[in-house]
């Protein structure tokens, strides 16, 4: 979905925040992506994009399990 300058100006503040809450939760994942890839080039790793998501989500489940 694109939106135009035109569309942002005449939303209201709820679907603001709420696209805003979109772009931040977009750019944190690309981030962990980013980092995550930097970790893997170290170790000289390739990985199929479901055998990536497997490491990733076990990776944040470990996490979280951490902070309980």
């Amino acid at each position: 979905m694109i939106l135009t300058r035109i569309d942002v100006k005449m939303m209201d503040s709820k679907e603001l925040r709420e696209l805003q809450g979109y772009v931040t939760d977009e750019l944190n994942f690309r981030a962990s992506i980013g980092k995550g890839i930097d970790e893997l080039h170290d170790e000289n790793v390739w990985l199929s994009a479901e055998d990536w998501s497997t490491r990733i989500k076990e990776e944040d489940d470990r996490k979280m399990l951490e902070q309980s």
